[in-house]
């Protein structure tokens, strides 16, 4: 073979094995430009590394919590855990005009709880919670309702442990982290809008506070599905504390302070 030949044959393998090393380069680059401009993928990708596979769980440590033998969901809103239902613990009382009576309820207890069930009735207990006077959904004797009596801090009250109930300021910032307006911590009216829709049933937060209605202090139940009525530990006085109302019709949530011997619902809130 001559000097020629040999020349033509080494210029083509040079020009073959440029073209295979671009080729090379040109899927490559390729492929990563698909990913980069494939969102849905980037994200999956993402997901899968983060293995945070329902962030609600994690943030709270648990999706369940099992108590006085039933079992609640529990939500992540904002840096709060909260349980996703009311509280149902406690003995149903004859009657709304029935009061609970002493002594106080045990921690971690539900059979010295005292509750009413609106109109009386087990299964509205059972889908919507039961309904609790101040003192005994903080665990204090029931001469806590007409004097002036400190919760703990936090104050576990009827809840399990390692869970109490909200202070006024607590309730603020659940709803302050919902609201997409202004929201007085200080109001005594309604506000924080649209916190109250995203509360109730069925709203975005999670939350899905029933409207239970209430048991009002002169022994009569009112407002069951038109308004939620929740207490804080936060006492006004000696015979009235702070609380949070949801209506039906509103998008706003009233904080407003009501007698203690009125019967309202319970959402436990982790430490």
């Amino acid at each position: 073979m001559n000097k020629k030949v040999i020349a033509i044959i080494t210029i083509v393998i040079i020009l073959v094995a440029t073209a295979a090393v671009g080729v090379f380069f040109f899927l490559q680059k390729s492929n990563n430009f698909s990913q980069e401009n494939n969102p849905k993928k980037f994200q999956e990708s993402s997901e899968a590394d983060s293995g945070n596979g329902n962030a609600n769980s994690n943030a709270c440590g648990t999706s369940t919590v099992s108590y006085g033998g039933q079992t609640y969901n529990t939500v992540q809103i904002g840096t709060q855990c909260w349980f996703k239902e009311n509280l149902n613990v406690g003995t149903m009382l004859a009657s709304a005009s029935a009061m609970p009576a002493d002594p106080a309820p045990t921690l971690n207890n539900p059979n010295t709880v005292s509750k009413w069930c609106y109109d009386n009735s087990i299964a509205n207990c059972t889908n919507e919670g039961g309904l609790y006077t101040w003192a005994e959904a903080n665990g204090l004797a029931i001469t806590c309702n007409s004097t002036s009596c400190t919760p703990a801090s936090p104050s576990q009250g009827i809840c399990p442990t390692g869970w109490h109930i909200p202070t006024d300021t607590e309730q603020y910032t659940l709803e302050n982290y919902l609201q997409n307006t202004t929201c007085s911590a200080s109001r005594t009216d309604w506000g924080c809008s649209d916190a109250g829709t995203k509360l109730k049933t069925g709203g975005s937060s999670g939350f899905n506070a029933p409207l239970a209605g209430n048991r009002i202090m002169v022994g009569s139940f009112y407002y069951r599905a038109s308004g939620a009525f929740f207490w804080s530990s936060s006492a006004f006085d000696a015979s009235h504390a702070w609380g949070r109302y949801l209506y039906s019709g509103f998008a706003t949530v009233s904080r407003f302070y009501s007698s203690k011997a009125s019967g309202f619902s319970v959402r436990c809130l982790k430490n």
